[in-house]
């Protein structure tokens, strides 16, 4: 993953972030200072253990939709995808650790 302190880190950028629920993988989007409460959510819907994978910064350049464009053969239902090796692979090359309440600013 890459390294976040490299980064300043804002509560109001919007995050592409990456959640896994057994086989599946959750592409989804919110803003670092909301990460931590839709995660609490989505765990309350779900009777399955979730991770948290990493988060990517959304730019012009990368957004959700091109990341659900690019796995879109791997799409079993809404924003839930195929755990493959090719989309961890694509998360662990991408994605950063999520931040602590604490470095973001």
């Amino acid at each position: 993953m890459k390294d976040k302190n490299l980064i300043d880190l804002r509560y109001d950028w919007n995050i592409v972030y990456f959640i896994r629920r057994g086989n599946v993988i959750k592409i989804g989007k919110t803003t670092l200072g909301s990460l931590r409460s839709r995660q609490k959510s989505l765990q309350t819907a779900n009777s399955s253990n979730l991770s948290l994978l990493g988060i990517m910064l959304e730019t012009k350049d990368t957004q959700e939709k091109d990341v659900h464009r690019m796995f879109h053969y791997l799409r079993k239902s809404g924003e839930w995808f195929e755990e493959t090796v090719g989309l961890i692979e694509f998360i662990e090359y991408n994605a950063i650790e999520p931040p602590t309440e604490e470095e973001l600013i």
